[in-house]
């Protein structure tokens, strides 16, 4: 028979997930959790779940507590990095509807023109009965080439309020959506990850 083993056996406040992850990989910590002690989380977490039992993850991992880390981070950061992004982002609950566009056009004109003029003047003698040798010839040439470029950008920003939803609305969901922390998510998946659902 397997012995059942409690959280609080081994994690501790100075030796769990949080403490593992900040001595381990510093700048992925401070990228979830910023400067937010770790012992203060995992004195947290110990007394809330202390009593809960270990799941096979924690037996198998152990006495490595930064595999056990390195495990539970690699399976929940790329959830945890988005919802973090999304309680940080800056906006205006009064203009939700917020849409930017740049418009670029550029148009290239080339005119090519050549035009040649070959004119000859030839001089008789007074009892000559053919072409004399004294010719006046000239060739003119020229050519053009002209190439213009017109290029226009312009920008448009929009930005208001969707006329389906209602100003009320937009506030509650603002509010609800402030009540959620990261804290409380990562801190669940923590303890669905190491704690068995029965507890004694």
């Amino acid at each position: 028979m397997i012995e059942t083993i409690k959280i609080n056996s081994i994690f501790s406040p100075t030796n769990g997930f949080f403490t593992s992850l900040y001595t381990d990989a510093y700048d992925d910590y401070v990228e979830l959790f910023d400067d937010i002690e770790p012992t203060i989380l995992d004195t947290y977490f110990y007394n809330e779940y202390g009593e809960r039992y270990i799941t096979p993850l924690v037996r198998n991992t152990q006495p490595n507590m930064w595999l056990l880390t390195h495990i539970i981070y690699s399976m929940y950061v790329a959830k945890w990095l988005k919802i973090k992004s999304a309680l940080d982002a800056r906006y205006d609950v009064s203009k939700p509807y917020d849409m930017h566009r740049t418009y670029q056009s550029d148009r290239d004109y080339t005119s090519d023109s050549e035009s040649t003029r070959d004119s000859v003047n030839k001089v008789y003698g007074f009892n000559d009965s053919v072409d004399g040798h004294n010719d006046d010839s000239n060739e003119t040439s020229s050519t053009r080439n002209v190439t213009n470029t017109d290029s226009t950008a312009r920008s448009e920003s929009r930005y208001g309020v969707n006329g389906n939803v209602l100003m009320p609305n937009l506030i509650m969901a603002e509010l609800s959506l402030r009540e959620y922390r990261l804290l409380d998510m990562v801190i669940n998946d923590i303890k669905n990850e190491c704690c068995l659902s029965i507890y004694g």
